[in-house]
């Protein structure tokens, strides 16, 4: 259907706002969709703090965009924003990278 490299992965990217009243804080979550290529998760939720994505134990994956977002959603329910954005200093700036790593594996 599309016309992409054989060790390239085309996804679509929808993104979510969680707001934490109690915290008066916000995550967001995107939910990346392989539309073409090979990858082991049709749908990944990776939820960002102000200091990029979380920690991959964060992470939900599944088969449609809701069982992502759901398990994404179960990870972080009782976890504190602080904790979420917590990242030793030598991956603070690469967490893009990681995304990229796991996505298009």
């Amino acid at each position: 259907m599309f016309d992409i490299n054989d060790d390239e992965v085309l996804a679509s990217v929808k993104k979510y706002e969680l707001v934490r009243r109690k915290q008066k804080r916000r995550l967001y979550i995107d939910v990346y969709q392989v539309i073409a290529g090979e990858h082991a998760a049709k749908f990944m939720a990776i939820p960002k703090t102000s200091l990029g994505a979380c920690d991959e134990e964060y992470w939900g994956r599944g088969d449609s965009e809701i069982d992502a977002l759901q398990e994404c959603l179960s990870r972080i329910k009782d976890i504190s924003y602080d904790d979420l954005r917590r990242l030793p200093d030598s991956e603070r700036h690469t967490t893009t990278r990681r995304i990229s790593r796991k996505l298009y594996r």
